[in-house]
């Protein structure tokens, strides 16, 4: 159907299905299984409509870190402390090394890219830094296969803790620290490219207050501005590829000690002890694990620290109740699990800096009680 609103203007007008497409939620399993109610509807469509409200109108951000320049300006020495405890971490850790530029390629001083340090403040009013290596630039260099990680699809997780809460088996769930920077980079041969990072400015300093005698001789000028080339040795955070390393490296370690990959799932793997089955899940750094005995829990916890608890003891928990996957796993009733994500959508709501009121927005607003709701 065609439609001439000026003799200079021809447009085709959408039709009322394809209108329909274009703006309903029903349409989502083209892309994956997940289904929404029709009840659930216009609560998802009112909740991200007041949310687009509040920040154009307020100009409000969920965003909490603070690149190093702002967030100094907010946290004062506070922040810089936190930039050097940062540091610190890093140079125990081994995760770079000061490089000379006169031994740098052309092309590796040209794929350089820069360290950001990211600043934010916790709950416990505790400054956090975090080194983050700008590998948004890097992009062009690497193929999808190259940097994809898989993760544990929600569909495993849900089988597998229903199957094991039928079986009473016992549950352990466990954060890494530091996963990325544990893995290390594949190693060099002589003529092979580097990967280089560059510290410039005010950081420069910081990294060099953590050891003046191995940063400081390699500190050089570019137009007037301090600049300090490192060669990355470890997976930082940022890098593209980061993900992927430290997956090759866990699951590595998983089967050295016999664990079996599942072929459906390549974050699932199990392993047979005393006659039962031990399942490991895993989403990224979370891990999620059971066995019908606690003591083989109590095992792999030991395991654990051994092999990652190195610079931080890693954190289990060894409850009935778990939250992994940003949900919360219940497992107090007998023979059963009840999850459910009302804890984080709560908070995510509560963190909101913007308390959204009517004036915000025409409609009515949806009901924040989220208790009364059906999940």
């Amino acid at each position: 159907m065609l439609t001439v609103p000026t003799p200079k203007q021809v447009r085709i007008a959408p039709t009322l299905a394809e209108i329909e497409f274009s703006h309903n939620m029903a349409p989502l399993p083209i892309h994956h299984s997940i289904n929404y109610s029709t009840e659930l509807y216009p609560v998802f469509a009112q909740l991200i409509f007041n949310v687009n409200c509040g920040v154009r109108r307020h100009g409000a951000s969920f965003a909490q870190p603070f690149i190093f320049q702002k967030g100094r300006k907010k946290f004062g020495k506070r922040g810089d402390q936190a930039a050097i405890n940062e540091f610190d971490q890093l140079h125990q850790r081994n995760c770079f090394t000061p490089i000379d530029l006169s031994k740098l390629t052309p092309i590796e001083k040209k794929k350089a890219q820069a360290a950001m340090m990211l600043l934010s403040e916790k709950k416990d009013s505790i400054v956090k830094g975090r080194c983050v290596y700008e590998g948004s630039k890097t992009r062009p260099y690497f193929t999808k296969e190259e940097t994809a990680s898989p993760t544990a699809s929600a569909e495993s997780i849900f089988i597998t803790a229903t199957i094991d809460a039928h079986k009473e088996h016992d549950f352990m769930t466990a954060d890494i620290p530091n996963a990325f920077i544990q893995a290390s980079l594949e190693n060099l041969k002589d003529g092979d490219e580097k990967v280089v990072m560059k510290v410039t400015g005010m950081l420069v300093d910081l990294l060099v207050k953590v050891a003046p005698d191995v940063y400081g001789p390699f500190v050089v000028f570019e137009n007037g501005r301090k600049v300090l080339y490192l060669q990355v040795l470890r997976a930082l955070y940022g890098m593209l590829q980061a993900a992927l390393i430290w997956y090759k490296k866990f699951r590595s370690d998983l089967e050295s000690i016999g664990y079996v990959f599942n072929p459906h799932d390549p974050c699932i793997a199990n392993k047979m002890i005393d006659g039962k089955q031990h399942t490991i899940r895993f989403h990224v750094d979370d891990i999620m694990a059971s066995h019908v005995s606690s003591l083989i829990n109590d095992k792999f916890a030991d395991w654990f620290n051994s092999m990652y608890g190195h610079c931080g003891k890693v954190k289990q928990t060894r409850v009935h109740f778990h939250h992994y996957f940003a949900m919360h796993f219940d497992f107090s009733h007998r023979g059963q699990v009840r999850i459910h994500m009302k804890d984080y959508i709560e908070s995510m709501l509560n963190d909101f800096p913007i308390q959204f009121t009517s004036e915000d927005s025409t409609p009515t607003p949806a009901p924040t009680d989220l208790h009364a709701c059906s999940f």
